[in-house]
C-alpha cells in the first residue's frame, strides 16, 4: 500500500512542526518575561508563573528533542 511508505514522513513533517511551535512558545515567553522583568519587582507572581512556564516548555522542547 503507497501511504504505508509516506506515514514516516507525515510523521516526521509533524514532529518538526510541533519543534518549532514549541520553540516560538519559547521566545514569546522569554519576551515577556524580560519585559515584565523591568516593570515589575523580580518577585511579581505573574513573573514567577511566567518562569515557571518558560521553564516548562523548555523542558518539554528538551525531551522532544530525544525523538
Amino acid at each position: 500500500m503507497r501511504t504505508a511508505q509516506y506515514r514516516p514522513v507525515v510523521r516526521n513533517f509533524e514532529h518538526t512542526e510541533r519543534v518549532t511551535e514549541k520553540k516560538h512558545r519559547i521566545e514569546v515567553l522569554r519576551a515577556l518575561l524580560e519585559m515584565h522583568q523591568q516593570q515589575y519587582e523580580p518577585d511579581d507572581e505573574y513573573i514567577k508563573g511566567l518562569r515557571q512556564r518558560l521553564k516548562r516548555a523548555q523542558k518539554q522542547l528538551e525531551n522532544m528533542r530525544t525523538f
